[in-house]
């Protein structure tokens, strides 16, 4: 594998994370997400998850 190829695959990955996140959380407004699982899908857990 070509050095390129892996940093692109990185950056695809986090950019993947940082809108998938958002978007199914609608903008971290979702209350059923926090509701669910409060310990791991915190505001701060999904911030984190973006970071």
């Amino acid at each position: 594998m070509n050095t390129k190829t892996i940093t692109k695959g990185f950056i695809a990955t986090g950019a993947m994370n940082i809108t998938g996140v958002a978007i199914f959380s609608k903008g971290l407004t979702n209350k059923v997400i926090t509701e669910t699982d409060p310990v791991v899908m915190s505001y701060f857990g999904l911030l984190m998850i973006m970071v």
